[in-house]
């Protein structure tokens, strides 16, 4: 019975030295995630060069970030941007990125470890236009 205690302590304090934040950030509503790519070649050419210098602004100090793919219409970017800044979390602080933007505007938060950031590609395809959920390990779902 003792052995089972001291097995929950222990559980206890690992979960409570997790360095994840207890909230996260989340997507705005807004944003839809498409089956497969829907953009061409240039715009995802600008993609790829603003999401490669943002990951390499960010990375030195908040190690490898994932990028996700989604798409939003271009009457609603600054609903998507607003949006964000009201859903972030108690605890997570607004994050300047040093990086090179050619095409985009990036909204980036940080908490602790864990770094969350909205990556818009500009102009888009039509009415669409990408947008890049980029986040590292701590600032991911559990």
């Amino acid at each position: 019975m003792i052995r089972i205690g001291f097995a929950v302590a222990l559980l206890l304090a690992a979960s409570a030295c997790d360095d994840r934040p207890k909230a996260l950030p989340e997507p705005p509503a807004m944003l839809a995630t498409p089956a497969e790519n829907p953009f061409g070649d240039a715009v995802n050419h600008r993609l790829i060069h603003d999401s490669i210098a943002v990951a390499d602004a960010l990375e030195p100090d908040y190690g490898r970030v994932s990028n996700e793919l989604h798409t939003i219409r271009r009457d609603q970017r600054a609903a998507v941007v607003a949006a964000l800044r009201k859903g972030v979390p108690p605890g997570w602080q607004p994050l300047k990125v040093d990086a090179l933007l050619r095409h985009s505007r990036i909204l980036a938060f940080s908490s602790g470890d864990a770094v969350y950031a909205l990556l818009v590609v500009e102009p888009g395809q039509g009415d669409l236009m990408p947008a890049i959920v980029m986040r590292n390990e701590q600032a991911m779902p559990r």
